[in-house]
């Protein structure tokens, strides 16, 4: 497995009240929710990085790959809201199911 860094993360009250209320009715440690959200947005992160670079060679290009990057959010999210009515049309049926027995 490869080495965990650590890194300090100051936050404002408020959403350190909003983290530990996550953390009481999820089960979830804030630190693993943050790590989570954090390693699922690696690729994004490295599209930014991206941009950065590309914005100090030319502008308009670095407007470009941003635009591609919100088209393939946009279908992402998209292909994502369909998985979850299919996923909810499944746990309807089986509410129904449950209740005639």
């Amino acid at each position: 497995m490869a080495r965990q860094n650590r890194i300090l993360l100051s936050v404002d009250d408020e959403l350190h009240d909003l983290l530990k209320e996550f953390t009481a009715v999820s089960g979830v440690p804030a630190a693993s929710f943050i790590y989570g959200l954090l390693k699922e947005s690696q690729p994004n992160i490295k599209n930014l990085i991206d941009t950065f670079k590309i914005a100090k060679i030319s502008p308009v290009a670095a407007i470009e790959h941003l635009e591609e990057m919100m088209t393939r959010s946009i279908h992402i999210g998209a292909t994502a809201q369909l998985e979850m009515l299919e996923d909810k049309k499944k746990l309807k049926k089986l509410e129904v199911t449950k209740k005639k027995k």
